[in-house]
Protein backbone atom coordinates (compact mmCIF):
# COMPACT_ATOMS: atom_id res chain seq x y z
CA UNK A 1 0.00 0.00 0.00
CA UNK A 2 1.06 3.59 -0.54
CA UNK A 3 0.27 6.55 1.68
CA UNK A 4 0.17 10.19 0.66
CA UNK A 5 0.83 12.58 3.52
CA UNK A 6 -0.65 16.07 3.31
CA UNK A 7 -0.53 18.25 6.42
CA UNK A 8 -2.26 16.49 9.29
CA UNK A 9 -4.06 14.01 7.02
CA UNK A 10 -2.95 10.86 5.25
CA UNK A 11 -4.52 9.03 2.31
CA UNK A 12 -3.63 5.40 1.79
CA UNK A 13 -4.17 3.51 -1.43
CA UNK A 14 -3.62 -0.19 -2.15
CA UNK A 15 -0.33 -1.25 -3.74
CA UNK A 16 -2.36 -2.24 -6.80
CA UNK A 17 -3.05 1.42 -7.62
CA UNK A 18 -2.59 2.31 -11.28
CA UNK A 19 0.53 4.18 -12.44
CA UNK A 20 -1.18 7.59 -12.57
CA UNK A 21 -2.47 7.21 -9.01
CA UNK A 22 0.90 6.00 -7.76
CA UNK A 23 2.63 8.93 -9.48
CA UNK A 24 0.21 11.45 -7.93
CA UNK A 25 0.77 9.92 -4.50
CA UNK A 26 4.56 9.98 -4.87
CA UNK A 27 4.53 13.73 -5.43
CA UNK A 28 2.74 14.16 -2.08
CA UNK A 29 5.24 12.03 -0.12
CA UNK A 30 5.02 8.27 0.35
CA UNK A 31 5.32 5.84 3.24
CA UNK A 32 4.47 2.15 3.31
CA UNK A 33 1.36 0.96 5.14
CA UNK A 34 0.99 -2.69 6.12
CA UNK A 35 -2.27 -3.11 8.04
CA UNK A 36 -4.66 -1.75 10.67
CA UNK A 37 -1.84 -1.54 13.20
CA UNK A 38 -0.35 1.29 11.11
CA UNK A 39 -3.16 3.58 12.26
CA UNK A 40 -1.16 5.78 14.59
CA UNK A 41 -2.02 6.34 18.22
CA UNK A 42 -3.82 9.69 18.55
CA UNK A 43 -5.28 9.57 15.01
CA UNK A 44 -8.67 8.83 13.47
CA UNK A 45 -8.47 6.34 10.59
CA UNK A 46 -11.27 5.45 8.17
CA UNK A 47 -11.26 2.84 5.40
CA UNK A 48 -13.32 2.30 2.28
CA UNK A 49 -14.02 -1.40 2.95
CA UNK A 50 -14.96 -3.62 5.88
CA UNK A 51 -12.39 -4.87 8.37
CA UNK A 52 -10.10 -1.87 7.88
CA UNK A 53 -9.20 -2.71 4.28
CA UNK A 54 -8.79 -0.69 1.08
CA UNK A 55 -7.96 3.00 0.84
CA UNK A 56 -7.45 4.69 4.20
CA UNK A 57 -7.80 8.31 5.26
CA UNK A 58 -6.32 9.48 8.58
CA UNK A 59 -6.50 12.70 10.55
CA UNK A 60 -5.16 13.88 13.88
CA UNK A 61 -6.16 17.54 14.24
CA UNK A 62 -9.44 18.56 15.88
CA UNK A 63 -12.02 20.33 13.75
CA UNK A 64 -14.58 19.62 11.08
CA UNK A 65 -13.34 17.50 8.19
CA UNK A 66 -15.46 18.15 5.11
CA UNK A 67 -14.75 15.08 3.01
CA UNK A 68 -13.75 15.72 -0.57
CA UNK A 69 -15.88 14.10 -3.28
CA UNK A 70 -13.55 11.11 -3.58
CA UNK A 71 -14.27 10.19 0.09
CA UNK A 72 -17.90 11.24 0.52
CA UNK A 73 -20.24 8.26 0.96
CA UNK A 74 -17.30 5.84 0.80
CA UNK A 75 -16.37 5.01 4.42
CA UNK A 76 -17.10 1.49 5.66
CA UNK A 77 -14.83 1.02 8.70
CA UNK A 78 -13.40 3.40 11.29
CA UNK A 79 -10.95 3.34 14.21
CA UNK A 80 -10.82 6.29 16.61
CA UNK A 81 -7.39 6.16 18.25
CA UNK A 82 -7.77 9.73 19.53
CA UNK A 83 -8.39 10.70 23.16
CA UNK A 84 -11.76 12.26 22.32
CA UNK A 85 -14.84 11.30 20.38
CA UNK A 86 -15.50 11.94 16.71
CA UNK A 87 -18.87 12.46 15.05
CA UNK A 88 -19.68 10.95 11.66
CA UNK A 89 -22.15 13.12 9.77
CA UNK A 90 -24.48 12.23 6.91
CA UNK A 91 -25.45 15.51 5.24
CA UNK A 92 -29.03 15.38 3.95
CA UNK A 93 -30.29 18.10 1.63
CA UNK A 94 -33.58 19.53 2.85
CA UNK A 95 -33.52 17.47 6.07
CA UNK A 96 -31.54 17.59 9.33
CA UNK A 97 -28.13 15.90 9.19
CA UNK A 98 -27.82 12.48 10.83
CA UNK A 99 -24.89 11.84 13.20
CA UNK A 100 -23.13 8.90 14.80
CA UNK A 101 -20.62 9.31 17.62
CA UNK A 102 -17.50 7.11 17.71
CA UNK A 103 -15.97 7.33 21.18
CA UNK A 104 -12.26 7.45 21.92
CA UNK A 105 -10.66 4.06 21.34
CA UNK A 106 -13.68 2.58 19.53
CA UNK A 107 -13.28 0.68 16.28
CA UNK A 108 -16.10 -0.29 13.91
CA UNK A 109 -15.11 -2.96 11.38
CA UNK A 110 -18.31 -2.68 9.35
CA UNK A 111 -20.53 0.39 9.34
CA UNK A 112 -23.00 -1.77 7.38
CA UNK A 113 -23.86 -3.39 10.73
CA UNK A 114 -24.50 -0.05 12.46
CA UNK A 115 -28.16 0.98 12.47
CA UNK A 116 -29.10 4.19 10.70
CA UNK A 117 -31.87 6.72 11.35
CA UNK A 118 -35.19 5.42 9.91
CA UNK A 119 -33.69 2.07 8.91
CA UNK A 120 -30.77 0.96 6.82
CA UNK A 121 -27.18 1.27 8.00
CA UNK A 122 -24.20 3.65 8.09
CA UNK A 123 -22.21 2.04 5.27
CA UNK A 124 -21.10 4.64 2.69
CA UNK A 125 -23.11 7.47 4.29
CA UNK A 126 -20.40 9.66 5.87
CA UNK A 127 -20.02 13.12 4.28
CA UNK A 128 -18.07 14.90 7.01
CA UNK A 129 -16.40 14.09 10.32
CA UNK A 130 -16.17 16.31 13.40
CA UNK A 131 -13.08 15.64 15.52
CA UNK A 132 -13.53 17.02 19.04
Amino acid sequence: MLTAVAGAAMLTTPATADAATASAIKTAGVVTVRDMSDCRDGWLCVWEWTNYQGDRYSRKSAGTMELEDSWRDRITSVWNRRNSSVVLVNVRTGFPDVTKTVHAGDAIADLGKEGYFLGGNWNNKVDKIILK
